[in-house]
């Protein structure tokens, strides 16, 4: 049986950009990617789509001059609690994170100037731990 801590997949892209800037737009068309469903986070952004897999994240900043990185995801069924121990023990100081009404908590980490989005499983989670509120959360 295959040890799940190790089962990590892609799951998206996250960049910050200007609303109106039509680069990701153009991206979007070249891959084949359709904008879709975005959870309710309380700041702008748009998600795009290859089939049901939200792909590419853009959050609308008006302060960015270009597209910029924002961070990388990956996503795993590994039990939170489970990653977070073996994030305290690696020496990782981490930010926890709720995806409105998907059931799922999102572990933000740096690893040098990279910021790395964990995505897993909310079971037996505190209700309380919070979803983002804004942009300038995500920036480190």
């Amino acid at each position: 049986m295959k040890d799940i801590t190790t089962t990590w997949q892609f799951d998206h892209l996250s960049v910050f950009s200007r609303e109106e800037d039509e680069t990701l737009l153009k991206l979007a068309t070249v891959l084949g990617l359709h904008q879709g469903k975005r959870p309710a986070f309380p700041f702008p952004g748009r998600w795009f789509y290859q089939g049901k897999d939200a792909l590419l994240h853009v959050v609308d900043v008006e302060d960015e001059a270009q597209v910029k990185l924002n961070h990388v995801a990956f996503r795993s069924e590994i039990p939170a609690n489970r990653l977070m121990a073996k994030l305290d023990a690696a020496g990782f100081d981490f930010t926890l994170a709720r995806v409105p009404e998907e059931g799922v908590v999102q572990v933000f980490l740096a690893v040098g100037t990279l910021l790395i989005e964990l995505d897993v499983p909310d079971t037996d989670m505190p209700e309380d731990i919070p979803v983002v509120r804004s942009a300038n959360q995500l920036k480190h």
